[in-house]
């Protein structure tokens, strides 16, 4: 059978229409069926705007009319949905979520769905690839799945894990908004959705975490040295954490506690060769950073003063 995706190849598209059937065949091509009941079917007034990064795909979606949208059985990717205004309701395998400003919800593919859409009610709606989410879960375990991923519907925007999601949502949708936005330089692009996708994987429950939770192995600095030496050689390159995962032969869950503990070392104990490509790194990818945008230089993601709070935090130290 045939997998569907509604991300598309083009980084733009605005689209609008008060036709039923034009909005039909639109959406159909995209992996969605929509319903419009006939009583509604006058007062629709559609309008889409999307931005696109590879395997992701920010759209502001409104219908104006009341409507009922699902996706097809053979559908591939991950949805997150939040009203902007008025409301929205999804039966997701037999349940009801109803979702208004504040809140928002994840649907899985394969899971039987449908999406009631209330009139005068705006949308925001991030479609994640399918393949790009497995792929860096199957990295994250160091094994293949067994089972499709599912992750918990509802989701909350005003705490937790939730409201850190939904603000770095929008700094990409405004950032995307520019023509000279950083997000569009390829690194900074896979960055950006890498984050995005460990944030969903590893915070939001789904039915792979307490298996991610569970993830112990001992320290072997060899792998670890093999991850570090494949990061080095290839700074200048569009890589992520299956690439790193396949270099150093371990999950990737594993890989980043190892990682946090090689940082929790003192100073004084680590060795001249981990300080060199410390210290390398940071370089690198601050001119890269400079290169991209002077936005770097007064943000407060900037590479050297993250680099002395963690020496600060972790070691003590002042200077490099």
């Amino acid at each position: 059978m045939e997998r569907r995706t509604a991300l598309p190849l083009q980084r733009r598209q605005i689209f609008a229409t008060q036709d039923a059937e034009e909005a039909r065949a639109f959406l159909g091509a995209r992996g969605f069926l929509l319903d419009i009941p006939s009583r509604e079917a006058t007062d629709l007034d559609m309008r889409l705007k999307s931005v696109f990064l590879p395997g992701l795909l920010f759209t502001r979606l409104e219908y104006g009319a009341a409507v009922q949208v699902r996706t097809a059985e053979n559908y591939e990717d991950y949805r997150f949905v939040a009203p902007l205004r008025g409301r929205l309701c999804g039966t997701i395998a037999n349940e009801d979520v109803p979702c208004r400003p504040g809140a928002a919800m994840l649907v899985s593919p394969r899971l039987d769905n449908l999406l009631r859409v209330e009139r005068d009610t705006a949308g925001l709606n991030v479609l994640l690839s399918g393949f790009m989410l497995r792929r860096h879960l199957v990295a994250l375990l160091g094994e293949p799945l067994k089972a499709p991923l599912e992750f918990a519907v509802p989701l909350s925007l005003r705490e937790g894990h939730g409201r850190s999601l939904a603000h770095f949502l929008r700094l990409a949708v405004a950032e995307l908004e520019r023509r000279d936005s950083i997000l569009v330089e390829p690194i900074a692009a896979q960055s950006y959705r890498d984050f995005l996708t460990n944030a969903l994987l590893i915070y939001h429950p789904h039915n792979y975490g307490k298996r991610l939770r569970r993830l112990e192995r001992p320290i072997t600095p060899r792998d670890v040295k093999r991850a570090i030496d494949y990061i080095q050689e290839n700074l200048d390159s569009k890589i992520g954490l299956p690439e790193i995962v396949a270099a150093g032969g371990i999950p990737g869950r594993t890989l980043i506690k190892h990682f946090r503990v090689i940082c929790a070392v003192r100073a004084s104990k680590r060795s001249a060769k981990h300080c060199d490509v410390l210290k390398r790194s940071k370089t690198s990818l601050r001119s890269r950073c400079n290169a991209v945008s002077p936005i770097w230089a007064d943000s407060r993601w900037n590479i050297a003063s993250g680099s002395a709070n963690l020496r600060r935090r972790h070691y003590g130290a002042t200077k490099p």
